[in-house]
């Protein structure tokens, strides 16, 4: 893929015209899911509550996955105090109903103030509160513009563009949540899990008596429609403008839902795009005749063809650009399920944008291509539509890999923190997460993963990088010891990988060797190396060699890992091999949980160290020839004073 013009990053936002209608789909893997679990990611809630005699009216239109532009259309009309109607469409791929309720609650007549409740925000009777904006008792309407995934200290926008209709003289704005918002704790950014409501003119009056109060709309446009441009040479910008116009209300489609233009290479220059892509702040994304006519298209053309070398330029350059734009990113799994490791063997599920066996039944082409020309205007334009499964966020996303230390935040340095608090998303064990609960912030995506399931993590955080989020990867001590860095490098690698996009930064931590070294003494004064002795990625045989020459090598060694439930005899093994080499009164320590709850240590000598517990909590240091006791503390000399 060849990006000719990135026009910027700003996400284009308008506000949306009364009664405009867009399509919403819900995919079909969750048809039979409740809708609590659904959108728990997303925590978006309208309740119904306390309603007066206004005589609301919600009708709900069931619509169907036939039509690929589900038209979902929220209205209002009769808007008087006795009568007002409020159209909510609910959207299903199978005629399968999502239940929406809309309410206004417990509105004053003496503020004539609406108490909406969106997102869990709290409102008053004196102020209404959409998402961190406040309403006066004036009832001001506020423009708020909200993010999918709290923006990090940048105040960068992360992906959809929220918008209110209703714009206040005040131009409020609540692009970064408060602290009353919840925190998402785990978030689906699919495409067709996003919801997007309006109630364009919406008033609802508490009673007879209070005058009428205009309910703050929101509205959402998940940006996945990718618009396939073929066009003559020296085709306006007016043209162009002029056909998606045409095309998006024809079908029922919002011009604040496209991600970007795409069209052949031999375009790349066409001055008309530019303009249109710098103006709307849309990626250009452009390929070759080759990679267009590899697709099949419902209305290829020869006389295209003989032009340009492909049949297709606006349908086929559509459906690549969705298709490069990404898969769904999905909530993790379980790694053990069937349905992963089917997945893991055959490959099925990913789309190969250069597969040449693609067609219009699995590119998810809206809207097939459409000539336009505008009447004193140069040129002519052909416009195709297609949507993607993942949404664009004009972001470059990074990979924080951050060593937490261990355990205590004093313990932990400042750059660790920071990337931590500024991260959209964190993942990690749950135990080291629990660790770190005093840095989240509310709005940040938070997702705990047990242990085994390191792999999971790390293609969890690339696939949020990739989609554009800044991720923070946390371990314990030092991430690139035995910790996650490595880990994520590997699967990088593996994803041909270009090192620049993502980005990474590696925040270093204080590893358990140097925890427990710094509650010793000075153990650490010469030469010394670190074994784990968990041979689930490591054979046992290659450990054994290590321990060999480690004890035979008088290093001072730090045993990680050294027993599990289920892993009991290497630690005994590892202790045999020591006692061929080294006095049987060498010192050993046994630091448990070093600068945490529990903490503790345990001084004794090669030959007794089994009688103490040691667990995976536990770091077991051997000393050297030359190490000591000196009333509680061990001391392995340099050499300085012989």
């Amino acid at each position: 893929m060849e990006v000719i013009q990135e026009a910027g990053s700003t996400l284009w936002q308008q506000h949306l015209p009364e009664n405009h209608s867009f399509y919403f789909q819900i995919p079909e893997s969750d048809r039979e899911t409740d809708l609590a679990d659904n959108l728990a990611a997303d925590k978006l809630s309208l309740a119904t509550d306390n309603q007066s005699a206004a005589n609301q009216s919600v009708t709900s239109v069931n619509q169907s996955a036939a039509n690929p532009s589900v038209n979902s259309s929220v209205t209002s009309a009769n808007q008087s105090a006795a009568n007002q109607s409020v159209t909510s469409v609910n959207q299903f791929a199978a005629n399968q109903s999502v239940n929406s309720s809309v309410t206004s609650a417990n509105q004053s007549a003496a503020n004539q103030s609406v108490n909406s409740s969106v997102t869990s925000v709290n409102q008053s009777a004196a102020n209404q509160s959409v998402t961190s904006a406040n309403q006066s008792a004036a009832n001001q309407s506020v423009n708020s513009s909200v993010t999918y995934v709290n923006p990090s200290a940048a105040n960068q926008s992360v992906n959809s563009s929220v918008t209110s209709v209703n714009q206040s003289a005040a131009n409020q704005s609540a692009a970064n949540p408060s602290a009353a918002n919840p925190s998402v704790t785990s978030v689906n950014p699919s495409a067709a899990t996003k919801i997007l409501i309006g109630f364009a003119g919406a008033k609802l009056a508490s009673n007879s008596k209070a005058s009428e109060a205009q309910l703050p709309t929101v509205q959402w446009y998940p940006r996945v429609l990718w618009v396939g441009i073929g066009c003559e040479r020296g085709t306006s910008k007016a043209v162009m403008e002029k056909a998606i116009a045409q095309v998006f209300q024809a079908n029922n489609l919002a011009e604040e839902a496209i991600a970007g233009i795409a069209t052949i290479d031999l375009k790349a220059d066409e001055v008309g795009l530019l303009e249109l892509c710098q103006e709307r702040d849309l990626p250009l994304r452009v390929f070759s005749a080759e990679r267009l006519r590899s697709l099949s298209v419902p209305t290829p053309s020869e006389i295209v063809n003989k032009e340009v070398g492909t049949p297709s330029v606006a349908e086929a350059a559509a459906i690549l650009a969705a298709l490069e734009a990404g898969s769904a990113i999905v909530p993790v799994s379980n790694p053990n399920s069937p349905e992963n490791s089917e997945q893991a063997n055959d490959g099925q599920n990913s789309k190969d944008p250069n597969d040449s066996k693609l067609t219009t039944q699995n590119s998810n082409l809206l809207i097939t291509k459409q000539i336009f020309r505008l009447e004193g205007q140069p040129g002519a334009a052909t416009i195709a539509v297609s949507r993607g499964e993942r949404e664009y966020t004009g972001r470059e996303g990074k990979l924080l890999l951050v060593g937490i230390g261990p355990g205590q935040l004093e313990q932990m340095t400042p750059a660790a923190q920071m990337a931590i608090t500024g991260a959209d998303a964190i993942i990690g064990y749950s135990l080291y997460i629990n660790l770190i609960s005093s840095l989240l912030r509310p709005g940040q995506i938070v997702e705990s993963l047990p242990i085994a399931w390191e792999r999971q993590r790390a293609e969890r955080a690339i696939a949020l990088a990739n989609w554009g989020l800044t991720v923070a990867v946390v371990s314990s001590g030092d991430a690139g010891i035995y910790g996650m860095a490595g880990l994520v490098f590997e699967q990088l690698r593996a994803q041909n990988w270009d090192g620049k996009t993502p980005g990474v930064e590696v925040f270093p931590g204080i590893t358990a060797l140097q925890a427990a070294a710094s509650r010793l003494g000075a153990p650490l004064m010469h030469d010394f190396c670190a074994i784990s002795l968990s041979d689930l990625l490591t054979p046992w045989p290659v450990i054994e060699k290590r321990l060999e020459a480690a004890a035979r090598g008088d290093f001072v060694t730090a045993l990680y890992n050294p027993r599990s439930q289920t892993r009991t005899e290497q630690i005994s093994v590892a202790r045999q091999i020591f006692l061929q080499h080294r006095d049987a009164q060498t010192p050993v320590a046994i630091a448990r949980s070093v600068y945490r709850e529990r903490e503790l240590i345990t001084i004794t000598t090669l030959e007794k160290m089994l009688d103490f517990p040691i667990d995976m909590l536990s770091t077991v240091l051997i000393g050297n020839q030359s190490t000591g006791f000196y009333e509680n503390w061990l001391i392995t000399p340099r050499g300085y004073l012989s």
